[in-house]
């Protein structure tokens, strides 16, 4: 992995702060690899980076997330995509991924012990 490569794929979505891809920064990531943001390889994304927030991925945790899969670059992240759709499918997988997007969920609504019923429509 070229951390050099990888700082920028970073910083052509980072938001003016410079520490985090925003909600802004994260349609045009979305845009970018041709996926619309609520498609589930976004939640898988944000699993595997261990995104702490929704709609957001901080700097350390997009860099080292990316060293985890294995990309550095958009169109490496673009390769990838299937397989990280099929890690949606695998069992084990799947019962890590379901409690993470729980606790994804309740990102937005901090302090809250279950899911509002929107949120929960809407994941």
């Amino acid at each position: 992995i070229d951390r050099a490569r990888l700082a920028s794929f970073f910083d052509a979505y980072k938001d003016a702060s410079g520490e985090k891809i925003d909600v802004y920064g994260m349609q045009r990531f979305c845009d970018d690899l041709e996926v619309d943001p609520s498609d589930m390889v976004m939640l898988v994304l944000a699993w595997r980076l261990d995104a702490s927030a929704m709609a957001e991925f901080q700097r350390d945790e997009f860099q080292e997330g990316m060293v985890r899969i294995g990309v550095d670059s958009l169109d490496a992240l673009k390769r990838r995509l299937p397989s990280l759709r099929e890690e949606a499918s695998d069992a084990a997988s799947f019962r890590s991924l379901y409690a993470y997007a729980f606790e994804y969920a309740r990102s937005s609504e901090p302090g809250q012990k279950s899911l509002a019923l929107e949120t929960a429509i809407e994941m």
